[in-house]
């Protein structure tokens, strides 16, 4: 699988490629890194899970294999991938994509983007999806940015729900300890 990031068009460069793509987002355990995913594919290592997460007619991509390609795209910057970074955003605007793989979505565009994702994720804290709110919590801490901590603290005076109340307390007081601009492990 080539998804060309210049030009957005994806083709099968081989049977095998794929297999190799879906092996390695198919282990329950093993999570490639970065370095494996470019040691295999490259410089197009970002455009191979575009093309697993643009393919919707391969009947063996699994919805497991799209949720681990979108927590992938987190580990490639969106300075250096722009393309990553659109194509997060538009995954998570779209409602015809699962909670689950939006959320997935929404941690992995704080961890790409950092700062410049907090004004994007912060905009769903209010959801009254609870799946995209803790998705908005979990990626505004994946940036790591103190810029988030106004947007949490303000979230944590709206929110009616005691575990979400509980969970931004939590992100706020792990994103004081931290040094600025230092991500989530």
């Amino acid at each position: 699988l080539v998804f060309s990031l210049d030009t957005g068009v994806v083709r099968a460069d081989s049977t095998k490629d794929r297999e190799v793509v879906l092996g390695l987002l198919s282990g329950f355990e093993y999570i490639p890194t970065r370095e494996a995913l470019d040691t295999r594919f490259g410089e197009h290592s970002a455009a191979v899970l575009l093309a697993v997460l643009n393919d919707k007619v391969d009947p063996n991509i699994l919805s497991s294999h799209r949720r681990r390609a979108l927590k992938l795209l987190g580990l490639y910057d969106c300075q250096e991938f722009p393309n990553v970074a659109s194509y997060l955003l538009s995954y998570i605007g779209s409602p015809s994509n699962s909670e689950q793989s939006r959320h997935a979505a929404m941690t992995s565009l704080g961890q790409a983007c950092k700062e410049k994702a907090v004004p994007e994720l912060s905009q769903h804290l209010s959801s009254d999806n609870l799946w995209l709110r803790e998705g908005a919590i979990k990626g505004l801490e994946a940036t790591g940015s103190l810029s988030a901590l106004p947007r949490l603290e303000h979230a944590l005076t709206q929110e009616r729900e005691p575990q979400f109340q509980e969970k931004i307390h939590q992100v706020i007081g792990r994103l004081k300890e931290r040094p600025y601009h230092t991500p989530a492990p």
